[in-house]
C-alpha cells in the first residue's frame, strides 16, 4: 500500500510538472534511448520528455534495466543547460533526481533515492537528432551510465 502510494505521488508530480511547464515551454521533444550501466554490465531502454523552459531543459524520464533474476527500473527528473553553441549541434551539462526501484527474484523490493550528474552531445542538424549522454548516479550503489538515442 505504501509503495503504491509512493508511485502514485511520483507519477502525479511528473504529470503536474509536464503540464505546468507546457504553459511556458518554448519547445518540447520526445526522447527514446538505450544504453549500458557500466558497473553491472547491464543494458537498458529509456524514454522521456524534454521541455525547454527559458535556458533550462527539464527532462522527466524512465529507464528499464535488463538484469538477471530481478526487476530494476529508474524514474528520473533531470534538468540541463546548453553549453555548446555550435550551429546544428548541442551540448549540455545538468543534474537531477533519481529514484531506483529494485526487486530481486527472491527478496524484498528496495527503493533508493539518488542524484544524477549529466553531460551530453547531440547532432540537431541530422534527422531524428541523435545524441549521446553520460550520467553518473550517486546513490547507495553508484552507477555510471552511457546512453545513445534520438529526439523526436
Amino acid at each position: 500500500m505504501v509503495r503504491r502510494l509512493r508511485y502514485t505521488v511520483f507519477a502525479l508530480f511528473v504529470a503536474l510538472l509536464c503540464t505546468s511547464t507546457q504553459l511556458y515551454a518554448q519547445s518540447t521533444d520526445v526522447r527514446l534511448y538505450g544504453g549500458y550501466y557500466t558497473d553491472n554490465n547491464d543494458l537498458f531502454l529509456g524514454g522521456g520528455l524534454g521541455v525547454n523552459v527559458l535556458m533550462l531543459t527539464v527532462v522527466p524520464n524512465f529507464e528499464y534495466v535488463f538484469v538477471d533474476k530481478a526487476t530494476l527500473y529508474t524514474a528520473n527528473l533531470d534538468g540541463h543547460i546548453g553549453v555548446l553553441p555550435l550551429p546544428g549541434f548541442s551540448g549540455w551539462l545538468g543534474a537531477g533526481l533519481a529514484y531506483i526501484f529494485a526487486k530481486p527474484e527472491n527478496g524484498d523490493s528496495d527503493t533508493r533515492g539518488g542524484f544524477n550528474v549529466i553531460a551530453g552531445f547531440g547532432a540537431d542538424a541530422i534527422p531524428l537528432s541523435p545524441f549521446i549522454q553520460a550520467k553518473y548516479v550517486f546513490t547507495q550503489t553508484n552507477h555510471f551510465v552511457i546512453s545513445i538515442g534520438i529526439r523526436l
